[in-house]
């Protein structure tokens, strides 16, 4: 391999200059109600009022995800980002692919999960865009990047499934339209201990601001945590957070000083980032036990 010796130098300027480009890109007020608007409708209504801001992390997550969509669009060789508005919400459709005499829709998600992960939201997605189109399936495909593996599927709604749908989207467009006019995003509802949404929380800008319910739960581990383990260090961090914001966390130690579990009350916005921090390493846990 030829070794070469260029100058390099960290060109701060030009990393402002990208980040500006590219936040333009994602962080611009979208006009009107969108189908993926009505999944987090309390973040919607934040947005709308105090206007997002997109941080660098968001920027290359949003760049990987649309790179690899994008590439997938191309080659399925439909119609690329179609826009179909019923019930006065705004479907953004990745693909159009001509089958059966009619046009399916094709929703295309990038994810870091481990395969199969076939999320709640992904068909909730499909569905809104099948509703809009009056089709009963569409198509999904999952691009798993940490294993760079596909899963594609096809997912049938029924009449009365697509009934279904066609109520949530009038329900939700109302409820976020109301939150907006009052001028208070509490009013609009929060995806918090929903275990198949509240991720969304976890990168949420407004997330100190947000309130929920008072809940309390108790996670105990099978294997308990070694001090100086870096477990034990992610549990510590998001205990002093909670605790920071109102919420009463107990690191329950064993004889030894070990982290054997956790118990937390408090307010269901704020222990988020906890509960789904020692969930994690608990998996891990038992992952570890069952394959030794």
């Amino acid at each position: 391999m030829l070794k070469v010796q260029p100058k390099i130098e960290v060109d701060e300027l030009f990393k402002l200059e990208v980040l500006r480009l590219l936040r333009a890109k994602y962080d611009e007020e979208r006009v009107g109600i969108h189908a993926t608007d009505l999944l987090w409708p309390r973040q919607t209504v934040f947005r709308k009022i105090k206007g997002s801001k997109v941080s660098e992390r968001d920027v290359v997550f949003y760049v990987l995800g649309t790179g690899e969509g994008e590439v997938v669009e191309e080659l399925m060789g439909g119609k690329h980002e179609v826009m179909a508005v019923r019930n006065g919400v705004i479907h953004t459709i990745d693909t159009l692919i001509h089958e059966n005499g009619g046009m399916i829709p094709v929703e295309i998600k990038t994810t870091r999960s481990s395969p199969p992960n076939v999320r709640k939201h992904y068909l909730l997605q499909l569905g809104m865009y099948c509703t809009a189109l009056d089709v009963n399936y569409g198509r999904l495909i999952i691009l798993y990047l940490n294993s760079g593996t596909i899963e594609t599927y096809k997912v049938e709604y029924p009449p009365e499934v697509r009934a279904e749908i066609d109520r949530f989207e009038v329900e939700k467009r109302a409820e976020i339209e109301r939150a907006v006019r009052s001028g208070n995003p509490l009013d609009a509802s929060c995806v918090a201990g929903d275990p198949d949404l509240d991720w969304k929380c976890l990168t949420c800008e407004y997330w100190s601001e947000c309130y929920g319910r008072t809940i309390s739960f108790r996670i105990d581990f099978p294997v308990p945590l070694m001090i100086g383990r870096i477990y034990e260090g992610l549990v510590l961090r998001e205990a002093y957070r909670a605790g920071e914001h109102g919420c009463d966390v107990k690191i329950l130690r064993g004889g030894s000083g070990e982290i054997i579990g956790v118990e937390a009350s408090g307010d269901v916005v704020k222990l988020v980032p906890l509960r789904r921090t020692v969930e994690d390493i608990q998996s891990k846990l038992f992952q570890g036990e069952a394959n030794g």
